[in-house]
């Protein structure tokens, strides 16, 4: 992450971790918001998943439609990937989308 941070910073993203919320409880919202969250509602209308090109189509539409001026992203819903794997993909993120939405 410390790596990552001065890219997506001059690309104008912003990396960050919330902690307003304990771990423990954290995940057990998580694990209660997807017990309720059907997959296709999920990939339908919240995740942005695909390569760069689809990721920077549905982010500058949900930009352009809603008037954002700010995205978070979730690299690792629900903590199950491996922390190289999650960087691996902030990383591409930051030289790959970010830019064009700059």
């Amino acid at each position: 992450m410390k790596r990552a941070a001065p890219k997506a910073e001059k690309a104008g993203v912003i990396l960050g971790i919330e902690s307003w919320m304990n771990a423990e409880d954290h995940l057990k919202m998580i694990e209660e918001t997807l017990a309720n969250l059907p997959y296709e509602k999920f990939c339908r209308d919240q995740g942005v998943f695909g390569d760069a090109a689809e990721v920077v189509d549905r982010l500058q539409a949900a930009r352009d439609e809603f008037g954002l001026s700010q995205i978070i992203c979730w690299f690792d819903q629900g903590s199950m990937l491996p922390r190289a794997e999650v960087e691996r993909v902030m990383r591409r993120f930051i030289d790959e989308v970010a830019p064009k939405l700059a």
